[in-house]
């Protein structure tokens, strides 16, 4: 049978006992002249800004011959050259590969502004971390922001990166080294600003426009969001926001063709919004007595002194600073094998317990307690 539409089938040799484990194949997909050329997608948007994702799928299909007399260069297959099994086979495996092209025509000799991990309020160190942070857990009582770093790095007419290649760099520096450039930092999807309140500039307080490196402060600003008192209405706990920004190095039209305006790929940051968690209080035991073997005293744990044949009450307690919040308690002790006690695992003190320990019922009685708190 013929192949799918557009697929070519290539042979990584591993029936060859000298390549059992299988060889690498790397697949170049260029995908430009498909959204030019392709009839099926004209009305793809494609060009300086525009975002595409592609979707590539890599069958590996046992053959039960391996000569491949009529291979092309390069290990191509002809069709009809080979034996296979008419159906799926046991062996066969599917690898689905989803990847992003965001097009943007720099110049001959630029490229966009990156997104880095860090920056030297003192100028004198340059970044070349592109580690970023995208995650940020964020207490409602305070606001929610993030420092956004960019490095706009040289990029000479052969290509060389200055961010790695201090070929790229101008006479005397090394890489990473910076271009002149002055950039800013936009919002990706969804939005046509950012507010001059939701980000300014990290060192003077400013618009979030510098020269070569930048480093802004951006504040998450939503309905929830009180701006007078810098802070969240509580009914935000548990909520997610996602904002995604570009860098962007801008140009006026005399600098073409070796300079263009042109924006990184997006990044996005999602923003977590969180409560405060409960904490036990007194009479809770609270005291700091616990040492481990070394004699150091292990945090958050306190001793509590038992004697054989004799029963031990204790009081827990604990409460939640956030209004009207409720508090659970609930046991945890992996350390307990509910098999060492036969007696008393079908009911009583550990019928709470599984096997192991590892459960985290609670080991309270279920009827009401009179008077808060309630377990």
């Amino acid at each position: 049978g013929s192949t799918a539409t557009r697929c070519r089938e290539y042979f990584d040799a591993d029936r060859n006992p000298h390549d059992t484990a299988g060889n690498l194949l790397r697949l170049d997909f260029d995908f430009a002249p498909q959204l030019t050329s392709d009839t099926l997608i004209d009305t793809i948007p494609y060009g300086d800004g525009k975002f595409t994702q592609h979707v590539m799928t890599t069958l590996d299909r046992p053959y039960l011959d391996v000569d491949n007399p009529l291979a092309q260069p390069g290990g191509v297959d002809v069709e009809g050259d080979h034996i296979r099994p008419a159906t799926w086979s046991e062996g066969a495996t599917s690898v689905m590969s989803i990847f992003a092209a965001y097009g943007c025509d720099a110049g001959t000799a630029n490229q966009p502004p990156r997104f880095v991990a860090a920056y030297d309020d003192q100028g004198t160190q340059v970044s070349a971390d592109f580690d970023i942070v995208t995650e940020v857990h964020c207490h409602y009582s305070s606001p929610c922001t993030i420092r956004l770093n960019v490095s706009d790095f040289e990029m000479d007419s052969a290509g060389r990166d200055g961010a790695l290649d201090s070929n790229a760099c101008p006479a005397g520096q090394t890489a990473p080294c910076l271009s002149s450039d002055t950039i800013s930092i936009e919002p990706a999807y969804g939005r046509t600003e950012l507010g001059s309140s939701e980000i300014k500039q990290w060192v003077t307080n400013g618009l979030c426009v510098g020269t070569g490196r930048l480093s802004c402060l951006f504040r998450l600003e939503k309905f929830d969001f009180n701006k007078n008192g810098n802070y969240w209405e509580q009914n935000v706990i548990g909520k997610v926001f996602i904002e995604c920004f570009v860098a962007v190095d801008k140009h006026q039209a005399a600098a073409a063709p070796s300079k263009k305006t042109c924006r990184s790929l997006p990044i996005c940051v999602k923003f977590i919004m969180e409560g405060s968690p409960p904490a036990f209080v007194a009479p809770t035991p609270l005291a700091a007595n616990s040492r481990d073997e070394q004699g150091r005293l292990v945090p958050l744990r306190t001793d509590v002194p038992a004697c054989v044949g004799h029963p031990l009450d204790l009081t827990i307690a604990a409460e939640d600073p956030d209004y009207q919040d409720q508090t659970r308690l609930y046991v945890w002790d992996p350390d307990v094998d509910k098999g060492l006690y036969p007696s008393s695992a079908a009911s009583g003190d550990l019928s709470y317990v599984v096997d192991g320990g590892e459960w985290n019922a609670d080991f309270f009685s279920a009827s009401a307690v009179p008077g808060p708190p309630q377990c």
